[in-house]
């Protein structure tokens, strides 16, 4: 799978899940867990992002959580690695503040080790955030496919 693939693999997979599989942070991460993690492992040049915390918007405070797969791309075979580009699909969670997800101190979990990307899994579920998002209504979802770097 190339970099640029796996946007349109989460997207399908979501989609495949169905409905449900989308509805917040907690019933898409399987989804994210089952299609990310193995392609950063096979690209052998991805980081693994998960992170959540709130954030002023022009329409007010928002609660957001977020995962996102990073990876570095020679997109030219003439290119060397100093030449590579960095890529990012991220799916990402949003819906106002509230007393609830505002009371929820901001957090993160990195994955920056290519060759072991199992660890981030466990650490995202033993954060304990996800099921607290199953309750929680009024998600805006957005799943984005983006060049970070020159």
């Amino acid at each position: 799978m190339k970099p640029q693939d796996l946007h349109a693999a989460l997207q399908r997979a979501l989609t495949d899940a169905g409905p449900a599989a989308g509805s917040s942070p907690a019933t898409a991460w399987p989804t994210f867990r089952d299609t990310c993690v193995p392609a950063a492992k096979a690209l052998r040049a991805g980081e693994l992002f998960f992170d959540w915390g709130t954030q002023d918007e022009p329409d007010g405070r928002r609660f957001y959580v977020s995962f996102r797969c990073a990876n570095w791309w020679v997109n030219e075979p003439w290119r060397d690695d100093s030449e590579c580009d960095l890529w990012q699909v991220e799916l990402e969670f949003t819906r106002p503040s509230d007393a609830a997800s505002g009371a929820l101190r901001a957090g993160n979990h990195e994955c920056l080790d290519v060759d072991d990307p199992d660890t981030f899994a466990p650490a995202v579920e033993a954060s304990g955030l996800l099921p607290m998002t199953e309750s929680m209504g009024g998600w805006v979802i957005r799943l984005t496919w983006e060049r970070l770097e020159d």
